[in-house]
């Protein structure tokens, strides 16, 4: 966790979680998300309305009432916060 650390927010902590998934390239449910960053559910949902907005989050399908969320791989945004994790990670 990069992101998280450096900044210490919610939406940090979801965006270090969904890039590391996101090299193994599948989407994520809010309850996976909430798992892999250590936060709630509820808090997950607040910050997607943020990150879709931004596009930097996609939503990939729905499976039931569920939706299934990525890294938006074609947003500059999101390209620039994941090369900058990734160096923040070799530090």
């Amino acid at each position: 966790m990069t992101l998280g650390l450096l900044f210490g927010s919610t939406v940090a902590r979801i965006l270090d979680s969904m890039m590391l998934d996101s090299l193994g390239n599948r989407d994520l449910s809010t309850a996976e998300i909430a798992k892999w960053s250590a936060c709630s559910t509820r808090s997950v949902f607040r910050a997607m309305d943020t990150l879709l907005s931004m596009d930097i989050v996609t939503i990939t399908r729905t499976v039931g009432r569920a939706k299934m969320y990525r890294i938006n791989r074609k947003s500059p945004i999101a390209k620039y916060l994941m090369l900058f994790s990734m160096e923040l990670a070799k530090r």
